[in-house]
């Protein structure tokens, strides 16, 4: 006998996506989603192996703005929270909040990683963040307030270009050895 079969796989809709020990991590919304190990297009495996797919809602005010894979674990950031992701497999996943500075809602392209350490526009300016407590590198700007930043490295030192309350464009750069 012959007979059609559709397969068909759902990939939940995210607004950020990254890689991070063979699966991708995502969030949406207040969701945050990881794909089966090794399998990126399967976000609803839920057979209890190590394998599986998670996903789980973090229950806390406002969207997620990025998220990146730093020091080991997913970060994800609300404008803010930072969100980290512990454990190896769903059955120990655990994610761990603390209320901080988080990525300005619009500047999830300003993420980058420079010298070790992660980088990225808030709402309070350009925050340097090694795992600890968010510092805010840019003071040296000026009172002006950016907005809609993108950022980028070279291994030691971050680029950003960010724009200004009257639509103009800045570009900075901030060497991690110089400071």
């Amino acid at each position: 006998e012959t007979a059609a079969v559709t397969l068909k796989r759902i990939v939940p809709d995210m607004d950020f996506v990254f890689e991070h020990d063979n699966r991708l991590w995502g969030a949406k919304g207040d969701t945050i989603y990881c794909s089966k190990l090794g399998d990126p297009f399967n976000f609803n495996v839920f057979d209890g192996l190590s394998t599986d797919s998670y996903a789980v809602n973090v229950g806390s005010a406002g969207d997620f703005t990025g998220a990146i894979s730093y020091m080991g674990y997913p970060v994800f950031f609300k404008e803010d929270r930072i969100y980290k992701v512990y454990g190896s497999k769903p059955s120990n996943f655990q994610v761990i909040s603390s209320a901080s500075i988080g990525v300005a809602k619009g500047s999830s392209k300003s993420l980058a990683i420079a010298g070790e350490a992660l980088f990225y526009l808030s709402n309070n300016g350009v925050v340097l963040y090694s795992g600890g407590i968010p510092q805010i590198i840019s003071s040296n700007f000026g009172p002006v307030r950016y907005k809609n930043g993108v950022g980028g490295s070279d291994g030691l030192k971050y680029y950003i270009s960010m724009q200004d309350e009257s639509g103009g464009h800045h570009l900075f750069a901030y060497d991690t050895q110089k400071k």
